[in-house]
Parts: structure tokens; sequence; C-alpha cells
């Protein structure tokens, strides 16, 4: 086994040679993602398995210890950690015009009848920040990324366990939801547009 500590760095891998749209980014190379990978993805306790694949990576001939040592690992793991409203100003529910709303929220706290005051005390808590599921609805359809994703054909998942004679409905999106197909079969209903022959 080579000792990582005699092996000379390489010099410090910058933000320049791996930008955000980068294969490995926020790893700096292959040989960082991959131990990376190893270490976040293949549980929290590590099995004989695990070791055995963190050795396939280590002799691996691409695998170099030196890109390693140069990896700023205390940085990449921070940033994987970051979500897309981390790097702006503020959070996205700051913002009143994305829809959302703020509710304070408050919490009865029962005293028992041995204490000196035994009544409920209100506590606020914190608050919640809440949208309309249509202005979420709308926001998705309109935003061509991710309209590509948005389910517009609707379907139904049953499920029938042996111990049961009827099968069962399972919901566990919105388009599979009752309220759903009741709103597709009113629209279907609606009268054509003039010239068009889409569903």
């Amino acid at each position: 086994m080579t000792d990582l500590s005699s092996i000379p760095g390489s010099p410090p891998v910058n933000e320049v040679s791996n930008p955000p749209g980068s294969q490995y980014h926020p790893y700096p190379n292959q040989s960082s993602f991959e131990l990376g990978d190893w270490y976040w993805n293949q549980g929290v306790q590590k099995s004989q398995g695990d070791f055995m694949k963190l050795i396939e990576i280590l002799g691996d001939s691409a695998f170099s210890c030196g890109d390693i040592r140069s990896t700023q690992w205390k940085k990449v793991n921070s940033r994987l950690g970051l979500n897309e409203y981390d790097e702006e100003d503020g959070v996205e529910w700051e913002d009143e015009d994305a829809g959302w709303k703020q509710t304070p929220v408050s919490i009865n706290v029962p005293f028992s009848h041995t204490t000196d005051t035994p009544r409920p005390w209100v506590y606020q808590a914190t608050d919640l920040y809440h949208r309309s599921l249509m202005s979420v609805i709308r926001e998705k359809i309109a935003n061509t990324r991710d309209s590509k994703l948005f389910h517009y054909e609707l379907y139904e998942l049953r499920w029938h366990p042996p111990h049961l004679d009827d099968e069962v409905p399972i919901y566990g999106d919105l388009y599979m939801c009752p309220a759903f197909h009741e709103a597709h079969g009113k629209l279907q209903e609606l009268p054509r547009e003039p010239d068009c022959n889409l569903p």
C-alpha cells in the first residue's frame, strides 16, 4: 500500500478549471468524484462489499492520489449541501411576487393542574410559508423546462394485495387523485377549439 503522505500533491484546482457546468462539479477531478461518490452513496455504515468497492476505486489505473490530496473536501461537501436559492440574496419565499404567503403558527401547550398556572399557554412557534397549489401548477406549466416533466395524462395506480378481494387505489401524485380525474373529465367534455383535433 502506498503511503499517501509521500506522494507530492498537485497544486489545488481552482474554480476556473472546473466550472459549475463541468462533468464532476463540485469535485475538481474524476478521482475526487469517485471517492466522494463512494463516501456519500454507499450508506452510512460501510459493509465488507463497500470496502471492496473502495479498494477497486483506489486500485484503478485512472485513480490519482495526487488529485485527491489537492481536493478541498470541506468546500466540496458544503457545495453539495447547497440548493439553488442558497447562493442568491435571499430565499424564494421571501419574494412576495412569487406568490408565497406567510402565516404565523401558534401552538397551545397545556400545563398540568399541579402547576402554578394550570391552563393552556399559546406559544408563537414560527412562520409557515405556503403557496396556492394552483399557482405552483401554473408556474410549472409555464416554465418550458419544467413543463416537459409535468403529467398531462392521468392514470390510476391500483394494488391487489393477496389478503383482499378488491384492488386498493394508491395515491402518490396529484394526477392520480380523484379530483384530478374529475377535473380532467370536465375538461374533455368542453367544446373543442375551432379547427383543432388535439385532445
